[in-house]
């Protein structure tokens, strides 16, 4: 039986025959030259959402916007991994990247029930759900640090 190192190395190896490194290597250049146009975008996502009346057309637009920009950010996380020449360096200097990039689905999903519950909550509801999201957020952060130091020490 493959041990899951034997597995994860198959699976880079499949990635990598499927795109090859030039290919990869360009894409990323891409990506970096696009980035500050995500991060703009981000932040008017950011803006618009607290600014914003929420109704279902803007609610949608947003959350398509938002998944955009996370698949954005993903894939040039990934790209990333992939040129690198050690894992373990990458980590170690992308380590807050991949921090952000990783609980964001999670994240979205908070987000989105935060603004259903501003619009129909009291305000004792909108307390307990603040100390229901830090420990949500709690768990979170400790999920994301045991699946880096499995990573590093992997």
């Amino acid at each position: 039986m493959a041990s899951a190192r034997d597995k994860v190395l198959g699976i880079e190896k499949k990635i990598e025959n499927f795109i090859p490194e030039n290919r990869r290597s360009q894409l990323k250049i891409l990506m970096d030259q696009l980035m500050p146009l995500a991060l703009i975008l981000l932040g008017s996502l950011i803006t618009m959402h607290f600014f914003l009346p929420v109704n279902q057309q803007v609610s949608q637009s947003i959350t398509i916007l938002n998944y955009g920009l996370i698949t954005f950010f993903v894939l040039r996380l990934g790209l990333g991994f992939s040129l690198a020449d050690s894992h373990r360096k990458f980590l170690r200097q992308h380590w807050f990247d991949a921090l952000l990039v990783i609980p964001t689905v999670s994240l979205l999903n908070e987000v989105r029930l935060l603004s259903l519950f501003e619009a129909e909550a009291e305000e004792q509801a909108f307390l307990g759900f603040l100390f229901t999201r830090s420990t949500v957020l709690a768990s979170q952060v400790t999920r994301i640090i045991k699946i880096v130091w499995r990573t590093i020490k992997f």
